[in-house]
């Protein structure tokens, strides 16, 4: 089976998995976040998902079934019997979602992040109604923050569960949510998910080590007719195969990670690393900032400097110094973008990414307009 990648770089990939060996790496997700023992072959899968005791979900996925995430719980519900809703339309119609879920009385609800949990949040406002039966969210892959899952929370009694996973294995971490009292979302390592310094030590024990994420466990066989970029990604250390997509973490020394980002996205300025991420939160919390990406533009004299690309909340003016201005008290200097560049949309893709190429080209060619 091919699964492919979410195509931030405009290139999505590939990953190549042998179905039974992708269902195994699924237990967890599809039996195990229920607290039912994940079965050991098909006849006990059959049992489960016929046992009257278990309360089977009716579950309705947001992204297009492409993402991996909605993929992978459409099949978990399939597998413990449970009722799959699908929205018929070509684009995402939030009120037709919301509309969907209280017409079949939806249990379960896949998000791609705040991309599509913060409509959810917004039109259930609107509705009065609540999100009623839902009693569980489950995203990964995408920026979810607390902001959002703070508003959820309040719409209904529900669990939210933020998976740190990729295409290419994990799930590499959980942060699990059952209330307000719950936030800050702390992120929780899973077995088999270790943190790697540059000499590719495991340092997941030290309080406050920077490292990559790395997970050893079932794995696909790596990317198709690329095996350059399999034996990067899926390195073999110390005996053992390990997939190592590049995010970059920091251990709290308790079994819990921050997420930092991809290291092909950190934004190297006069010696300096920032992680997107950091700045795309302080860009987002101003009012009139709906959505953000942030990477690195060239620079004769630092190499490359921090760049944002960022588009309007609805009805709102993205006033720039202002903007700036508020980032003064939030950033450091050095990670305060230098340019920022303003766009009605920033145009994510089906499964909620930005393509990050298309970003640059268009924001490199209006630095070039203004020179000229």
């Amino acid at each position: 089976m091919r699964l492919y990648t979410g195509g931030t770089t405009g290139r999505p990939r590939a990953v190549v998995w042998d179905m039974d060996t992708l269902l195994v790496a699924r237990r967890q997700s599809t039996w195990g976040i229920l607290g039912i023992t994940p079965p050991d072959d098909l006849d006990a899968a059959v049992r489960i998902a016929l046992d009257p005791g278990i309360v089977r979900p009716v579950t309705l996925p947001l992204p297009p079934l492409p993402h991996g995430t909605a993929q992978s719980t459409t099949m978990a519900t399939l597998a413990l019997g449970g009722t799959v809703v699908l929205h018929a339309a070509a684009r995402m119609d939030i009120d037709e979602a919301l509309r969907l879920m209280l017409a079949h009385h939806v249990t379960r609800i896949i998000v791609a992040g705040d991309a599509l949990a913060l409509p959810l949040a917004e039109a259930a406002e609107r509705s009065g109604a609540g999100l009623l039966h839902v009693r569980t969210i489950i995203s990964s892959g995408m920026r979810f923050s607390d902001d959002v899952k703070r508003r959820l929370h309040a719409l209904g009694e529900l669990t939210i569960i933020d998976m740190v996973a990729s295409s290419e294995g994990g799930p590499y971490a959980f942060g699990t949510t059952q209330g307000v009292d719950d936030l800050p979302t702390r992120l929780e390592m899973t077995p088999g998910t270790v943190l790697l310094d540059e000499e590719l030590r495991e340092i997941q024990t030290d309080a406050g080590a920077l490292g990559i994420l790395a997970f050893r466990g079932i794995l696909p066989t790596g990317y198709f007719g690329d095996p350059e970029k399999t034996a990067l990604t899926f390195p073999t250390i110390r005996g053992h195969r390990y997939v190592m997509p590049g995010d970059w973490a920091r251990a709290d020394g308790r079994g819990g990670i921050e997420l930092l980002g991809r290291l092909s996205a950190v934004v190297n300025t006069g010696g300096e690393k920032v992680f997107p991420g950091e700045v795309e939160e302080s860009l987002l919390a101003h009012p009139s900032v709906d959505d953000a990406v942030v990477f690195g533009l060239p620079d004769r004299r630092f190499g490359e400097v921090v760049s944002a690309m960022v588009s309007p909340a609805p009805g709102a003016v993205i006033d720039v110094p202002a903007l700036l201005g508020f980032l003064d008290g939030r950033l450091a200097g050095y990670k305060r973008p230098r340019h920022v560049f303003v766009r009605p949309s920033l145009e994510r893709t089906p499964t909620g990414k930005v393509e990050l190429a298309r970003v640059k080209a268009d924001a490199e060619s209006e630095l070039a307009a203004q020179a000229s």
